[in-house]
């Protein structure tokens, strides 16, 4: 059949597929043998699988927000020559920090393949919390025009994650239809 190297069950010609670990749990039940794993250790039904989407937005997303964090911190004065001039240049600095962050766990994610509905909530809340500050903030002339551009950027980033979020449901729907069929 195979064998077990920590948590995944692993088969030489097949790998170790979602399907290959449903077929080889059910085995086990039908065999009255225990697997020995522990549930904790078990990989998350809430992760997204690998996919191109799944791979390209967290890294495209991390990296945006990490370069537009990090201009600000190396040189105010040609992010100011872009945006137009501030005047609390530590909020600018401040909005910066926490973009870096933002970027760097959603990189992180990406890295590790590991996309949770915690990384979409976080996407999504940042994406959506920038354009709307950016939408209001430009209607009443406080910021420049090219803030529209980074407005429309996050909602394309938007779209991408509830897309990404769509497919995650649906992996997880389709996972749980054959568990039932093979409990």
């Amino acid at each position: 059949m195979g064998f077990r190297s920590g948590y995944r069950v692993f088969h030489p010609e097949i790998g170790s597929s979602p399907e290959f670990l449903i077929l080889t749990i059910a085995y086990f039940k039908e065999s009255k043998t225990d697997l020995n794993v522990k549930k904790e250790r078990m990989p998350n039904r809430n992760v997204a699988t690998h996919s191109q989407l799944s791979s390209f937005l967290p890294w495209f997303h991390g990296l945006y927000y990490l370069i537009s964090g990090v201009w600000p911190l190396l040189n105010i004065e040609s992010f100011q020559l872009v945006t137009g001039p501030k005047t609390d240049l530590w909020l600018v600095k401040t909005v910066g920090v926490l973009l870096m962050v933002t970027g760097f766990v959603l990189a992180l994610a990406a890295y590790r393949r590991r996309v949770s509905l915690e990384i979409v909530v976080l996407a999504i809340g940042n994406a959506f919390a920038l354009t709307m500050v950016e939408l209001v903030y430009w209607s009443d002339g406080t910021i420049s025009a090219v803030y529209l551009l980074d407005a429309v950027i996050e909602v394309v980033l938007i779209i991408g994650w509830l897309i990404l979020w769509q497919r995650m449901r649906k992996i997880d729907s389709d996972n749980d239809r054959d568990s039932e069929k093979y409990a």
